[in-house]
């Protein structure tokens, strides 16, 4: 697969983004806020780098880079950290604080690995 153009995104930035969820009402039932974002990549030719995506909210903290060949046997490397905050609902922990890192590496034609 090969693109038809070149894309480069050389730093989209975002700051300071609130989602809002409300009932019929209008009463507010949840708030998320997301400090900053920030995405840098190319893709060029086969070639997919994601250089940078950084993500600060009041749900966690992630960041990630990684590679992808849109040829041969599909070669990828990615990982990505993470820190979750815990998440409450009605009073309750319903998803505890956490830290994840995830890697992804090999051939998505073939096996690709997991950690």
């Amino acid at each position: 697969m090969n693109l038809p153009f070149d894309i480069h995104v050389p730093s989209l930035v975002a700051k300071d983004w609130q989602y809002v969820s409300q009932n019929e009402q209008s009463e507010e039932l949840q708030r998320i806020t997301l400090q900053d974002l920030i995405l840098q990549a190319d893709a060029i030719g086969h070639d997919v780098q994601l250089k940078k995506l950084a993500l600060e909210s009041s749900l966690g903290n992630l960041t990630s880079q990684g590679l992808l060949r849109l040829n041969g046997d599909f070669p990828v490397n990615l990982t990505l950290t993470s820190k979750l905050n815990a998440i409450q609902s009605e009073g309750k922990e319903i998803f505890p604080k956490s830290d994840v890192q995830f890697s992804l590496s090999g051939s998505l034609k073939k096996r690709p690995h997991f950690l």
